[in-house]
């Protein structure tokens, strides 16, 4: 008698939990990145770079500043939000610790911990380094 009364409220959950979200807009949140044979193939829609993205800006010998973070690091999430609404002078580019490539990089490079940003110049020299959100941001409020 008991489970008659639990089938309607599981049936609307499953239909709730299954079911869309509705139309969206042209805007999608969604981030796909493709991998062949161990080679990035295609990124769409992400918030972090790839490593031939990340190649070709050093390759350019433009200043540059790259920060590696994750989602799920909290002063990343923030440092990432200042800096949008800051609205700098310079593109800050996001490298995603849970990359394989990106964590490789950051233990060659020492990386103990996130956020951490580097601002790299034309002779591909490294300008600074900052650790935590609230050196990178006030550096990058100073600075650009």
């Amino acid at each position: 008698m008991k489970l008659r009364l639990y089938i309607p409220i599981l049936a609307s959950m499953i239909a709730l939990s299954c079911g869309s979200s509705g139309p969206t807009s042209g805007n999608s949140n969604t981030e796909v990145v493709v991998t062949y044979n161990g080679q990035e193939e295609l990124r769409k829609n992400s918030r972090y770079i790839s490593e031939n993205h990340l190649r070709s800006l050093l390759d350019r010998g433009n200043d540059t500043i790259v920060i590696f973070g994750a989602d799920w690091c909290a002063p990343c999430r923030l440092t990432r939000r200042i800096i949008k609404e800051a609205k700098l002078n310079i593109k800050v580019y996001h490298l995603d610790l849970d990359e394989p490539w990106v964590t490789q990089l950051a233990g060659i490079m020492g990386i103990k911990t996130i956020p951490v940003m580097f601002h790299t110049g034309k002779a591909k020299e490294t300008i600074a380094i900052r650790v935590g959100p609230e050196s990178i941001v006030s550096y990058l409020v100073r600075t650009f």
